[in-house]
């Protein structure tokens, strides 16, 4: 199964945070008990990011283990900063979560830090909705099992026989390309591979 990281967030404000706290972890233990009920295996944030370095610190906490996927968990309004500083020190796709509890803004927040996000220009997938309903987290999973199969394609290589068939662009992936994006080598091997090691079998 995927190896998930999981970061919650929280408004700047230390008085207002406090109130939250324990709303929040509320929320972050209901998200990693269904992971773990999954079979996924999960690494938390040690803290809740409410100020700029646990943001910072946080993120390079969860992002040693080299998770598939993180979640930003924005369960109230959170300052949308901490998920660009966040962001910046995480490594890997990237999903932000929202609740729908009327009672807390987790929604305005999660939209604020996507915004900072698109900005910014870093890929991200949003979600929102109650945990346990079950339509939710087959989302929720199906983004986590897509994590995974990006990460488990780093630092693979494909091996192509024959090169560039008859001169067609179309039929060739860039070396570059695959590399930036996927993360994977392709290596080059002549056909006359393949009859030179017929003769070895």
């Amino acid at each position: 199964m995927a190896k998930v990281a999981v970061l919650s967030f929280s408004d700047g404000r230390s008085s207002v945070h406090k109130d939250i706290e324990g709303f929040i972890r509320s929320v972050e233990n209901q998200i990693v008990d269904k992971l773990l009920g999954q079979g996924h295996e999960v690494i938390k944030g040690r803290e809740i990011i409410w100020t700029n370095s646990l943001a910072t610190s946080e993120a390079r906490f969860v992002s040693e283990s080299h998770p598939d996927i993180t979640i930003f968990n924005i369960a109230v309004w959170a300052f949308p900063h901490f998920s660009m500083l966040a962001a910046k020190a995480t490594i890997g796709p990237l999903l932000l979560f929202s609740n729908i509890d009327p009672t807390y803004p987790g929604m305005v927040g999660m939209l604020a830090a996507g915004g900072g996000l698109d900005q910014i220009g870093r890929t991200h997938l949003r979600l929102w909705g109650d945990i346990a309903n079950p339509g939710v987290f087959s989302k929720l999973d199906s983004y986590i099992k897509a994590g995974y199969a990006v990460s488990s394609l780093r630092g693979s290589t494909f091996g192509r026989i024959g090169g560039r068939p008859m001169g067609m662009y179309t039929a060739v992936g860039n070396t570059d390309q695959w590399m930036r994006v996927f993360g994977i080598d392709i290596e080059e091997i002549d056909q006359w591979e393949i009859v030179r090691r017929s003769d070895q079998i």
